[in-house]
């Protein structure tokens, strides 16, 4: 049985904060989002005094995996992950301590999930933006960033938009996304329309909405790591 959970037991965006910088102390960032994803019992484990409560559960293929948090101007925490091929949504209110059910969002693609692999989400100016990356085919072989927004705090989201802008491109699966004010996004992807996997990125004003894409002059050898 796999499940995500999320440490409880602070009521706002300082001691959100606060907590995370505890659990980083164990390692990196990526650490901390591969013990989210093994379990409760892992976390409780190295953690003992901060309690959990369970977000997600299932079993071999329907385990949720690569979760991913945000938390909005109004100190919403908004949380996204991955079971097969779909993706979930779920958002708190009172700090963690508990999340509403989950809400299917799914691309309706072969979504690559797992080793590192999986859906982002960004909160910013009123707008949630969650991408995935998917194919027809899936397992490497085709794949685009696909993008879903939410004006709502979650309820009602738009249909499905690419941000790159050459098909298949974004079959290498691995890409990550971040937010600034003003409803600015970013995401980057390692893309391989060139014949050569370069970084490339997508900027939005509008909270994800409409993406421009560039290439941000980086190409990846064998011997460079990210």
């Amino acid at each position: 049985m796999v499940s995500c959970v999320w440490n409880k037991g602070v009521a706002d965006v300082k001691g959100v904060m606060q907590q995370l910088v505890r659990i980083l102390v164990l390692g990196s960032l990526g650490l901390l989002l591969q013990q989210l994803s093994l379990g409760e019992q892992t976390l409780q484990a190295q953690i003992p005094s901060i309690s959990s409560v369970e977000i997600a559960r299932g079993r071999m293929s329907e385990a949720p995996m690569q979760p991913q948090l945000a938390i909005d101007a109004d100190d919403v925490i908004h949380a996204t992950y991955g079971v097969g091929n779909r993706v979930y949504h779920i958002r708190s209110k009172d700090g963690g301590k508990s999340f509403s059910g989950p809400v299917d969002i799914s691309f309706a693609k072969v979504m690559s999930l797992g080793m590192r692999r999986g859906p982002r989400i960004t909160a910013s100016e009123g707008t949630i933006c969650i991408t995935s990356i998917g194919g027809d085919v899936g397992k490497g072989r085709d794949g685009d960033i696909l993008a879903r927004c939410s004006r709502d705090g979650g309820k009602l989201w738009s249909d499905a938009v690419c941000v790159n802008d050459v098909e298949g491109s974004a079959r290498e699966g691995l890409h990550a996304m971040a937010s600034g004010s003003d409803g600015f996004v970013c995401c980057v992807w390692l893309d391989l329309w060139n014949q050569a996997t370069e970084l490339m990125a997508s900027m939005s004003t509008d909270g994800g909405g409409i993406m421009v894409t560039e290439s941000v002059g980086i190409q990846i050898t064998e011997r460079q790591h990210l």
